[in-house]
């Protein structure tokens, strides 16, 4: 004969069970934060104390620990800015730390532009300064997850699409003539949306550069290459008119001076170089 089942008794012991493990997961949590407080206390006393590396691995394991504590992630940052690496070896190191403490907190702080954009600045920058090819895609997938994760409402979200098109422009060699173009458009769609953008406006302009050169890689007629520089320096005039003051957009016409100065002494005289590169100097250095 089957025994009956006591579902009072059964229901009271399913309570007891679910408030012991709640219970058990808050001690566990309160447990995991002091103990988080506490490596962030150490930190700062290895700050005190002049020890940076041994402040970097208490903040670290206070991460570690607690991935969504702001302090010690503010802190893990500020630390690893302010160590100087005795060597080669040591300085990638800290760099991949710094790139580290940047993709936690995008990951943290999903729809902040802020966060998407300072590890995109830092992963363009050393994809610019030799960190090579390796480092571009790095820069397409911290793009896409920006575009993806902040709202459509949100202003900084074009700046997606630049980052993605620079990308895609950086690594140039690797990409077909087609998806070269597909950046181009999009970096248009970015200037059209962003039109006092310096980073947008140089990037398109950069961008139908490479463009044109890549068509010239591939054989294509000496026309069409012809109107994709004419579409570049065309793009280029608009950019300086849109941001006359900026940065990147001078860095350009720098360069483009410098070109055609060696095409044609007469086309650009010695004075106009100084001038520009004065006045480059100033942007980048201030007054």
């Amino acid at each position: 004969m089957a025994t009956k089942v006591n579902v009072r008794f059964v229901v009271i012991l399913g309570m007891a069970v679910c408030t012991a493990l709640g219970i058990v997961g808050g001690l566990y949590y309160l447990h995991l934060r002091q103990d988080a407080s506490r490596n962030i206390r150490r930190g700062d006393e290895a700050v005190a104390a002049g020890d940076l590396r041994k402040a970097f691995d208490n903040y670290g394991r206070a991460v570690h620990k607690e991935p969504g504590n702001m302090e010690a992630i503010r802190k893990l940052e500020e630390t690893v800015l302010k160590i100087v690496p005795q060597t080669a070896d040591e300085a990638n190191n800290y760099y991949r730390d710094r790139i580290g403490v940047l993709q936690h907190l995008a990951r943290h702080n999903p729809t902040t532009a802020k966060y998407h954009l300072a590890l995109l600045e830092e992963l363009s920058r050393g994809a610019r300064m030799g960190g090579g090819s390796g480092m571009w895609p790095m820069v397409r997938s911290a793009a896409d997850e920006m575009y993806r994760q902040l709202p459509e409402t949100d202003p900084d979200r074009p700046l997606a699409k630049v980052y993605s098109s620079m990308a895609a422009f950086g690594m140039y060699g690797q990409r077909s003539r087609d998806e070269l173009s597909d950046a181009v458009t999009d970096a248009k769609a970015a200037v059209a949306v962003l039109p006092t953008s310096d980073l947008a406006w140089a990037n398109l302009v950069y961008g139908q550069q490479i463009l044109a050169e890549k068509m010239s890689v591939d054989g294509q007629s000496q026309s069409e290459i012809g109107e994709k520089i004419r579409e570049a320096n065309e793009s280029l005039a608009k950019a300086v008119e849109a941001v006359p003051d900026g940065p990147q957009v001078n860095r350009l016409l720098l360069w483009s001076k410098i070109i055609q100065r060696a095409q044609s002494r007469d086309s650009v005289t010695e004075q106009e170089l100084i001038d520009q590169s004065d006045k480059l100097v100033k942007l980048l250095t201030g007054p």
